[in-house]
C-alpha cells in the first residue's frame, strides 16, 4: 500500500511537470506581435474621479471648429466614461494649440506632464496647419486631433492599418474612433473606468489587445 501511494505521488508530480511544461510551450508559441493592439502609456489619477477633464483650444475660429468636432466625437464614443468639458479659467487639463506653421515634419505632438504621484497631471497638444510646406486638409487635421486626444487619454500607438492610433496618417484617410480605442482608454485608466476604485493605480498592462 505504501509502495502504491509513493508510486501515485510520483506519477501525479510527473503529470504536473508535463502539464506545466506543455502549457509553457503553448504560451511561448503565441506570438503577441500578430495581435492588433494599442500600446498603453500612462494613467490619469484623481483628476478623473468625477469623470471630467477640462480642455482649452488655442486656434483660429476655423480650426477651433475642427478641433471641437474631434472632442465631440471622443465624448460621444466614450459615452460618459470620461467627458471633456471646456475650461472656465485660464488653466486646463488638456490644452490644444494649433500653429499656423507648415514648415515642420510633424502634424501633431502631445506632451504629457506628470504630477508628484506619477499620474498624468496635464497634457499639451500642439497641432500644425501643415507639414513640409504644404497645408493639411481640414479632414486630416480633425483626424490628427482625435489621434492626439487618444494620447491625452493615456494610450499610445497601434500596430495595424486603418487605425486612428497608427503612427502615420495621410490626407485622403477617413478614420473613426472605434471600440478598440475606447477599450484602450479603459485599460489605461482601469482603476476608475473598469474597477471604479477610490484609489488610483497605474495599469500593469503594456498594451490593449484589439483583435487576434
Amino acid at each position: 500500500m505504501i509502495e502504491f501511494t509513493f508510486f501515485l505521488i510520483i506519477f501525479l508530480l510527473s503529470f504536473s511537470i508535463i502539464y506545466v511544461t506543455n502549457l509553457w510551450l503553448y504560451i511561448e508559441a503565441v506570438d503577441i506581435n500578430n495581435f492588433e493592439k494599442i500600446n498603453l502609456c500612462c494613467t490619469w489619477g484623481e483628476k478623473i474621479e468625477d469623470g471630467l477633464l477640462t480642455y482649452k483650444i488655442l486656434a483660429s475660429d476655423k480650426h477651433k471648429i475642427i478641433i471641437q468636432n474631434a472632442i465631440d466625437d471622443w465624448n460621444q464614443n466614450l459615452n460618459g466614461l470620461i467627458r471633456l468639458e471646456p475650461s472656465v479659467n485660464s488653466s486646463a487639463d488638456i490644452e490644444i494649440k494649433l500653429n499656423e506653421n507648415k514648415s515642420g515634419k510633424i502634424a501633431g505632438q502631445s506632451t504629457i506632464n506628470y504630477g508628484p504621484t506619477g499620474f498624468i497631471d496635464n497634457v499639451k497638444i500642439i497641432l500644425n496647419e501643415g507639414t513640409f510646406g504644404k497645408s493639411l486638409s481640414f479632414n486630416i487635421i480633425e483626424i490628427i486631433s482625435k489621434h492626439e486626444l487618444g494620447h491625452a487619454f493615456g494610450i499610445g500607438h497601434s500596430n495595424f492599418e486603418n487605425s486612428l492610433m497608427r503612427l502615420t496618417h495621410y490626407n485622403n484617410e477617413s478614420l473613426e474612433i472605434t471600440e478598440c480605442e475606447i477599450n484602450a482608454v479603459i485599460d489605461a485608466n482601469m482603476w476608475k473606468l473598469k474597477n471604479n476604485s477610490n484609489f488610483p493605480y497605474g495599469t500593469v498592462e503594456k498594451f490593449s489587445i484589439c483583435k487576434q
